[in-house]
């Protein structure tokens, strides 16, 4: 049995500041979000939504809320949620929803719907009728944090004090001379909310929203008539505002973890509007941007070191777990590079100084640059190998190195006796048997010691970074 909530737009609320209260409530106001119908006409690579229990639900939540399409086959309620992206789903008005307009429909007081005599027209039903679709309005799942406060407007039932949101109709697209309406039919007759219907206007063919289009929903759940005059693809955009009072932002995440000055990064959360600073550690960002979906995004600035992220408003401030590792252009240098890939900085101090071993496996940072260890990691590095005699007696030894070692170079040694040792020359003491590639940038070395060095039993190889000028 199919049942299910389709999430067909994402809402986020963007918070303004408010002069018309001495307390702290602030308008808030979403981005405007588009909303597909198909009037006897399926929209290419949607899906039809039809002939069930649907709702338009926006739970408020924070400032990052969501506004989406809840489906229901039950006539009184929503089971068995799921979500569809905006684009993925359509509101389908069949055959069944259709009629054929006349001059008593006007003359009873319905000319507002822009239908003209003796051609159809298209009303979503208000009250379930079996075999067509069921559009309603909900907002059932909002947080605390709503102002009640009173929109003035009695001919739109909301003349009282509550915690009213207000939806508003921001453009249409649709079939030429395709009208939307949006009423409820009451017992002292219809109220209008919105209607692309404008008489007056110099064109009344052409459908337009004015100040006048609006709905006042205080919560909870109702349905409503949806009307069309013509055949066709709609797509509705609307707005969604209310007041509250802000909290202290919260950040979710942060994306990339890495990033170099003239990068972008990307705050997730709510409650950034009004964001007054965003730092990285200490260094105030001069430019961010708070976006109307509830992101910040900022470039990473010159100067700016590795640190956590903070968000500060006039309500609180949130600072991240993590820090946001930041990069400065790769030195020239590939073990000043290196430094500052595993240790944020190219200078030879501290952790990161050539004979340090930070995790503490016997093999200094030089080594582990040298052989492509991490030096953070205990015993990542591949090791050097000393290999058996060959049929000569010879001994052998393999190890790893970086194809592109700058000021770093390493030395063959041998001993006879581990008391004295003797640096070995290539082509005399030893020959180079094989080379193979390994990882990226490293290759792997087997040598072999000649006749000259006969005496030699025991092999080491020094790692050292070279005097530069």
């Amino acid at each position: 049995m199919l049942s299910r909530l389709l999430r067909l737009c994402s809402l986020t609320l963007l918070l303004f500041a408010s002069a018309a209260f001495a307390d702290d409530r602030m308008w808030v106001v979403s981005e405007p979000v588009t909303i597909h119908f198909g009037i006897e006409t399926d929209r290419l690579g949607s899906q039809r939504i039809d002939n069930m229990h649907v709702d338009l639900a926006f739970p408020y939540n924070g400032g990052a809320g969501d506004f989406f399409i809840a489906l229901s086959e039950s006539v009184s309620g929503l089971a068995d949620e799921d979500a569809l992206a905006p684009e993925e789903g359509h509101l389908y008005g069949s055959p069944a929803t259709g009629f054929t307009f006349s001059q008593a429909v006007i003359d009873a007081g319905f000319g507002f719907l822009g239908g003209i005599p003796g051609e159809r027209f298209w009303i979503l039903p208000e009250f379930y009728q079996p075999g067509m679709i069921f559009l309603g309005v909900q907002a059932e799942g909002r947080e605390a944090g709503l102002v009640s406060w009173n929109p003035g407007r009695p001919d739109l039932l909301a003349g009282i004090a509550d915690t009213w949101l207000e939806i508003r109709p921001r453009a249409i697209r649709g079939p030429a001379g395709g009208h939307f309406t949006l009423y409820q039919q009451l017992t002292q007759g219809p109220v209008v909310y919105m209607a692309s219907f404008k008489p007056e206007s110099a064109d009344p063919s052409e459908p337009a929203f004015d100040d006048s289009d609006v709905l006042y929903f205080p919560g909870g759940h109702s349905h409503y008539a949806w009307g069309f005059s013509k055949p066709g693809l709609y797509e509705i955009d609307f707005q969604v505002g209310t007041y509250v009072i802000p909290a202290a932002p919260e950040i979710g995440s942060f994306e990339p973890a890495t990033a170099g000055p003239g990068e972008t990064v990307t705050l997730l959360g709510r409650w950034f509007t009004p964001a007054e600073t965003v730092r990285i550690g200490s260094l105030e960002l001069a430019e961010f941007t708070v976006h109307s979906d509830g992101r910040i995004s900022f470039t990473v600035s010159a100067g700016a070191a590795s640190a956590p992220l903070t968000v500060a408003s006039p309500h609180g401030e949130a600072t991240t777990v993590g820090i946001l590792k930041v990069t400065t252009t790769a030195p020239a240098d590939p073990l000043a590079a290196w430094r500052l890939e595993w240790f944020e900085t190219t200078e030879n101090t501290g952790d990161a100084a050539d004979e340090t071993d930070p995790d503490r496996d016997g093999l200094p940072n030089l080594a582990e640059f040298f052989f492509g260890g991490n030096p953070l990691l205990p015993a990542t590095a591949p090791l050097p190998e000393v290999l058996p005699p060959d049929t000569a007696g010879r001994i052998g030894f393999a190890h790893a190195r970086r194809l592109d070692r700058g000021p770093v170079a390493a030395t063959l040694e041998g001993s006879a006796n581990l008391s004295s040792w003797q640096t070995l020359v290539e082509d005399v003491d030893y020959t180079i048997e094989a080379t193979s590639p390994l990882a990226e940038g490293f290759e792997w070395r087997t040598l072999r010691l000649t006749e000259a060095a006969a005496g030699i039993r025991f092999l080491r190889l020094r790692i050292e970074r070279l005097a530069q000028d």
